[in-house]
């Protein structure tokens, strides 16, 4: 028998839940030989819980910050039968497993977690859904397409939709990528984007034209070697994308 274990107030009120603890490091382990994300709902929604409890414990430490249910709704968006649902109906998801899990209880986030102020909790909850950049489990070129979708940015030149998701794809795909070149090969895009390969092709020397990707080594067939590139526009994905020369930026 398994619960939360935290010294705030509202611990003393905290069921015991009858489900085995998955912590982060140990989640894919506890998947046995299947994906994590095939977990039950429930024990998922257990595993996350876990993780979430030792992200705070870091937190508390000062090795980065974030809001009490951060990684519980990061991880949460990996799960099939949540990953692609709004905020607020992945919310209603969570808390009819947690009635299941905790039933009879006045607040059972409050219980569940051992926080205070449910209603604090369901808002921390869906805003960082909403705020997740990577979903755990997906690469960087798939969590890239998803950000495209969510919040497609706006070129300086409009060139067309094809241009536009591509230039999306692109931007989000540094963002994930940080400082390190990024790959835009022909034919995976041409799949992506629906056209033909010298569409993509000719997408790319837009972009570099438009002063919004830049080469960063060329493509060597001897050596097996893509061409890679730098997006070299940082943007404001909060609401409108405003595309601005990464290069312009005042150095922190």
């Amino acid at each position: 028998m398994w619960g939360v274990f935290n010294d705030s107030p509202q611990a003393a009120n905290v069921v015991v839940i009858p489900t085995k603890p998955q912590v982060e490091a140990d989640i894919e382990d506890d998947a046995g030989s299947g994906n994590p994300w095939e977990l039950p709902l429930d024990e998922y929604i257990i595993a996350a819980r876990e993780s979430n409890d030792a992200a705070l414990e870091q937190y508390r430490y000062g090795d980065q910050f974030h809001t009490p249910l951060w990684e519980f709704a990061r991880l949460c968006r990996a799960h099939p039968q949540l990953e692609k649902k709004p905020d607020y109906e992945a919310m209603k998801i969570v808390g009819d497993v947690l009635e299941e899990l905790l039933p009879g209880k006045p607040d059972v986030w409050e219980c569940f977690f051992g926080l205070e102020d449910g209603e604090v909790l369901r808002a921390d909850f869906q805003n960082s859904w909403a705020a997740v950049r990577r979903i755990p489990y997906q690469d960087a070129l798939s969590n890239a397409i998803r950000l495209a979708k969510e919040r497609p940015l706006r070129p300086p030149f409009d060139r067309g939709p094809i241009y536009q998701q591509f230039v999306s794809i692109a931007g989000w795909l540094q963002e994930q990528m940080q400082e390190d070149p990024i790959l835009l090969p022909c034919e995976k895009f041409a799949t992506i984007l629906r056209c033909g390969h010298r569409t993509v092709s000719i997408m790319r020397r837009f972009m570099v034209k438009d002063g919004l990707l830049e080469v960063v080594g060329e493509h060597n067939f001897k050596k097996h070697e893509a061409t890679t590139f730098r997006f070299v526009r940082s943007f404001d994905y909060t609401w409108r994308p405003e595309l601005k020369d990464r290069r312009e930026e005042p150095t922190k």
